[in-house]
């Protein structure tokens, strides 16, 4: 193993590591048994990368807009493997009537749920998020549920289907 790959390991386990910390974290905080981790879990990876990468510029705070590039390209990359954006046309009209969705990492999973289970009026428009839940195996438990709308909702986001607004410590997704 050379020196460059050895790197490469250690950030993914330490990023593996961060990720999952933090899930367990919000699960015991909150009082959840599943350990799932979300979209919101990401940004607790830009301290345990740049603590494993060297990056050759000048100024600080411009390590972390880069690793929050990778960080992003890496979601949209996945998203691109799993769905076309067409799919969620039904499901992003909802979003034009003024509804909106906040993610968190604080957020309990069942607050998930709830905004699926507001389908029963809607249901039409949520069917294709329903069916992409599916499609990854995030329809099983209210955590998984959680961890799939969220990157569904990133996803839509960096395609810039959504708007998506960063209050302390939590997302707001809309039109």
């Amino acid at each position: 193993m050379n020196q460059r790959s050895g790197v490469s390991v250690r950030v993914s386990i330490s990023n593996y590591e961060s990720v999952i910390s933090n899930a367990m974290r919000r699960a015991i905080r909150l009082g959840e048994r599943e350990i799932v981790p979300r979209v919101s879990d990401l940004p607790y990876l830009i301290a345990s990368t740049s603590g494993k990468i060297e990056f050759e510029t000048v100024e600080e705070d411009r390590n972390q807009g880069l690793i929050e590039k990778l960080i992003d390209k890496a979601v949209l990359n996945t998203f691109n493997r799993f769905f076309q954006v067409q799919q969620f046309d039904a499901f992003l009209s909802r979003f034009k009537s003024g509804w909106s969705v906040e993610v968190s990492e604080k957020k309990k999973s069942s607050d998930y749920e709830e905004k699926t289970n507001e389908a029963s009026p809607h249901a039409a428009e949520m069917r294709g998020l329903l069916e992409a839940l599916k499609k990854l195996s995030c329809d099983q438990s209210a955590a998984l549920l959680a961890s799939g709308m969220e990157f569904i909702l990133e996803g839509l986001h960096l395609h810039h289907r959504l708007n998506k607004e960063k209050l302390a410590g939590k997302s707001s997704y809309r039109a």
